[in-house]
This record gives structure tokens, C-alpha cells and sequence, in this order.
């Protein structure tokens, strides 16, 4: 079979679990139960772009959905390859520092000056109280620690661009972390959405296909 149709045998048999479900919330969180899913907690519009932020429960997006107006924000359920994913703990954080320690305060703005530019940061910013220009010298100071990556604080969300830059140098399109909100749950990035089954839009092609019947 190829991948072609092994893709569509998979979302034909989630679209039969739609018709178990009477809303999207529970369909979302019915699929953990069979697929490995990551959710996202966006805004109104439902649309998720390259490098977002995901976790692995749905509460957990849920929370983030809920801080827009009126509680009007979407979680929307992407399915994953576990093989895609690289996670980052002490020793992988250990080997990045490695590589990318003697990069000069002027690659590393280079680098990240588009991540900067799109607000990527925001969220940390406020939580650390740092200015854009803050923002380097800190990611120089952390890539010179002693410090264990699973001892950091809201800090490390500051390196997901490097941590990104490493696993697509082994083949990885998604990172892992542990993270430092709900809990210390595991923080994921996506670094190509488009590689990953979308569970919102299986679910509205669904619906759209049983009112038109």
C-alpha cells in the first residue's frame, strides 16, 4: 500500500469515529485513547502555523484556548510519529551546548531575529521580564551553563529555535521538552506543521460530507 492511500485508509477510519461523538472537544480527546495526538490551544480562527508551542494533553491546550475573550479561542489535535520527535533533556541539551557555544553574540542575532521580530517570545518575555535586546545575551549566558536543562526555568522556551536548529540536523521535525507550566508537563514545537494529520479538519470535512448527504 502506498503512502498515498495508507493516508486516506487512516482518515477514513477517524472519520468514522466522528459520528461517535456529539462535539469536536470530545472527539479531540477521544482519539489519545488510539493515536498519538498533540494539541494546541490558539485563537478563534482555529489556524495553527509553523513553530507553535503543543502539549500532549488536552486540558493543557484547553487552558490556552480559554485566555482569549470569551473563552472564544480552539484547540485544535494534530496526530505524530514518535519518531519525529526529539527530546531535549540533560544530555541532549549537553551535546547542543557542544555545537553551538562559540556562536558570536552577531550569528546568534542573525539567527534569531525573525523568531524576535514574530513576538515568538512574548509569553517568556513577560514571565522573565526581558526586552528584545535581553534576549541574546541570555541565550549566550545558557548555552555557557553548568546548569541542567531540566533545572531551568521558563528560561529554556529561549532556546527552542536552537533546539529546533538540532533535531532537523538528525532528521527531526518535532522537539520535546520538559516544560515549566501545568505542572512541568512535556512542551512540543512543530517545526513543519503540514507534516501532521490534522484532526479539526477531519472532523469538519465530516460533518460538511453527512449534512450535504
Amino acid at each position: 500500500m502506498d503512502k498515498e492511500k495508507r493516508i486516506c485508509f487512516k482518515c477514513n477510519e477517524i472519520t468514522k469515529q466522528t459520528m461517535e461523538h456529539e462535539n469536536l472537544d470530545d472527539f479531540l480527546k477521544g482519539q489519545v485513547r488510539e493515536r498519538n495526538v498533540l494539541y494546541h490551544g490558539g485563537g478563534p480562527d482555529g489556524i495553527v502555523g509553523d513553530n507553535q508551542f503543543f502539549g500532549d494533553f488536552y486540558n493543557h491546550a484547553k487552558e490556552y484556548a480559554n485566555g482569549f475573550d470569551n473563552d472564544s479561542g480552539v484547540v485544535t489535535g494534530f496526530i505524530y510519529k514518535t519518531e519525529d520527535v526529539f527530546h531535549f533533556g540533560n544530555k541532549e541539551f549537553s551535546e547542543l551546548q557542544n555545537v553551538y557555544k562559540k556562536l558570536t553574540s552577531t550569528e546568534l542575532k542573525n539567527f534569531y531575529s525573525k523568531s524576535i521580530k514574530n513576538g515568538t517570545f512574548n509569553t517568556a518575555q513577560d514571565s522573565y521580564n526581558i526586552s528584545d535586546k535581553q534576549i541574546i545575551p541570555l541565550v549566550k549566558k545558557l548555552l555557557k551553563s553548568d546548569d541542567n536543562l531540566e533545572n531551568m526555568d521558563v528560561s529554556k522556551d529561549f532556546l527552542v529555535p536552537l533546539f529546533q536548529k538540532y533535531a532537523k540536523s538528525k532528521g527531526k521535525n518535532i522537539i520535546s521538552f520538559e516544560g515549566h507550566d501545568f505542572g512541568g508537563s512535556t512542551e512540543y514545537v512543530v517545526s513543519d506543521i503540514k507534516k501532521l494529520t490534522n484532526l479539526n479538519e477531519i472532523w469538519k470535512k465530516a460533518k460538511q460530507s453527512i449534512q450535504v448527504n
